[in-house]
């Protein structure tokens, strides 16, 4: 396996930014020549067992890509064998195992993005598994040092040290059925929004620092609004208003479709819904019906999406009339930004900036354009900030070094006197 060597030995090896979101998973990370990469995978998580893991990777035909096949295990601390009161504990406590197949390969365990519980429960293997990936993209070794930024829902941010105690637990997982040893080089926790506020920041210079901007995130699950006062992170809030609420608000009218397949047919169907793409849920065999199906179809998305973004708008400004600071500008972003932009931008009473910048030429975006920015915008700071602290780090270490050298000068003096006397 190849060693990368494009680093001084005192920064990690691997570099990565990953956003956990509710319809996708989306990471950056950097490769061996400093250049960003991009994952992007299926939020689904399963619990599987061993034999069942081997039973459908036997069937696999081809050479699949890691992240098409990605599973982890990990110990169960709670499944640790320590005797009972009958009888002492063994001298080696039995570790069970606990094994989670995640994206594509979650499909076929009957995996879930599990949108009602907390993003960091499951997210928690979803970074392992981001690891393992790019690891082996990189072609690097499975003992190595990892800097990770992981973006976090408002609510969750507040209780970034659930995530970052089980993280740490984790020093040592398999991926794919080899064992990695990972050093944690760094954790680093925001908010979601936050990459957005650093790209504006960069964008609007020195003035960013001399307004409150409010950062906006319509996500899949739902939706937050970021403060910064005077360039720096100060509240934020967060709503039920999230796509999929959406998606279910439609459902509600036309039940007789999968949520699944409605909400990708309404995303495929885009904001003015193409009547041949919304076809698909067509349930019936007449042609008369066919169109009759359609027509409810379209009405309904059109009635239920303009009242959506009502009532996003009168939250998002009644949460900012209220706030102690006025705000000067909102930067919007998040999956369902641009399926909401035309219906929400004339209901906000702030302005708005809605098209913050397009990724690099160089970067792919994986047919998920803006909903990468977010986490694009981490990954640059992340960047930036491992330099910033492996320069500290090795001025710290050189200044350790120093003190020990003029301590050990001191005390051979100390020595030579004591020898002289005698």
């Amino acid at each position: 396996m190849s060693k990368n060597t494009s680093s001084p030995p005192d920064k990690p090896k691997l570099i990565l930014a990953v956003d956990l979101g509710g319809s996708l998973t989306k990471v950056f990370y950097y490769d061996n020549s400093g250049n960003l990469k991009v994952l992007v995978m299926e939020p689904l998580t399963a619990d599987v067992s061993e034999a069942e893991l081997k039973n459908h990777l036997q069937q696999v035909v081809g050479n699949p890509e890691p992240e098409d096949v990605a599973w982890v295990k990990v110990a169960d601390s709670s499944h640790i064998s320590e005797g009972n009161g009958d009888s002492p504990p063994p001298d080696k406590p039995k570790v069970s195992y606990k094994f989670k197949a995640v994206g594509r390969l979650a499909k076929y365990f009957g995996g879930t993005a599990s949108l009602r519980k907390a993003k960091f429960e499951l997210g928690l293997f979803k970074i392992l598994v981001a690891i393992g990936v790019t690891r082996l993209k990189l072609k690097l070794p499975p003992k190595l040092a990892v800097a990770v930024c992981i973006l976090q829902p408002w609510g969750e941010y507040k209780n970034r040290n659930h995530l970052l105690e089980m993280l740490s637990d984790y020093s040592s997982f398999w991926f794919n059925g080899e064992k990695l040893s990972v050093s944690w080089w760094l954790f680093d926790f925001k908010p979601e929004g936050a990459g957005l506020g650093i790209l504006r920041g960069k964008q609007v210079g020195a003035s960013f620092r001399k307004r409150n901007t409010a950062v906006l995130m319509l996500g899949h699950r739902n939706s937050s609004i970021l403060v910064f006062e005077k360039g720096v992170v100060q509240n934020g809030f967060t709503s039920d208003y999230g796509f999929i609420a959406l998606v279910k608000r439609v459902h509600s009218r036309i039940p007789c479709y999968k949520l699944e397949r409605l909400a990708e047919t309404m995303i495929d169907a885009g904001y003015e819904p193409d009547a041949k793409i919304l076809r698909r849920l067509v349930l019936t065999d007449s042609p008369a019906l066919q169109a009759k199906e359609v027509e409810d179809a379209l009405a309904s998305i059109k009635d239920v999406r303009n009242q959506f973004a009502r009532d996003v708008g009168r939250w998002v400004n009644e949460t900012l009339a209220d706030y102690a600071v006025h705000i000067d500008e909102i930067v919007v972003g998040g999956g369902a930004a641009d399926y909401l932009k035309s219906a929400m931008e004339p209901l906000l009473n702030v302005p708005s900036v809605w098209d913050i910048q397009n990724l690099p030429v160089n970067i792919a975006s994986e047919g998920v354009g803006t909903r990468l920015l977010d986490v694009y915008g981490m990954a640059t700071f992340l960047r930036d900030k491992v330099d910033r602290l492996a320069i500290e780090r090795q001025e710290q270490q050189l200044y350790q070094q120093q003190k020990q050298q003029k301590l050990k000068q001191k005390q051979q003096q100390v020595d030579e006197e004591v020898a002289v006397g005698d």
